[in-house]
């Protein structure tokens, strides 16, 4: 019995998506994979007013408006699938959730999904001991 082998189809990734958080400010940036950026967005830059800076609905709505605005200049972005970095702490990590949620909603496919954590002090500090 002969079985037919499937032929696996190279996949080419051409874009990465890097989403990294600090304490007031969200930064998305779309870039080649050579490093090259082709767009950028910051929630400053989006004009947007918000009281409470961290929320999931937050980074859906800058996430969205990225998108939006990337896919009038890279029309590209859908042909292949993208790969995206993520560098939030490890606390704030389930607002990526709205960022997800935002790309799956213009059908945008996601290749691979790196998430970076934050340690301080490398991850060798031990915690301070408590008074007894």
């Amino acid at each position: 019995m002969r079985y037919s082998k499937k032929k696996k189809k190279e996949i080419k990734i051409k874009h990465c998506l890097k989403i990294k958080q600090s304490l007031n400010n969200i930064f998305i940036t779309f870039c080649t994979i050579e490093g090259l950026v082709l767009f950028k967005l910051s929630k400053g830059l989006t004009e947007l007013k918000f009281n409470k800076k961290r929320s999931i609905f937050l980074f859906e709505l800058i996430m969205k408006v990225f998108l939006k605005k990337c896919l009038r200049k890279v029309k590209r972005i859908r042909r292949h699938p993208i790969l995206v970095q993520a560098m939030v702490p490890l606390s704030s990590a389930y607002m990526l959730k709205g960022c997800l949620r935002a790309i799956k909603s213009r059908k945008i496919r996601i290749h691979y999904f790196y998430f970076f954590n934050k340690k301080g002090f490398n991850g060798l500090r031990k915690k301070k001991q408590r008074r007894k």
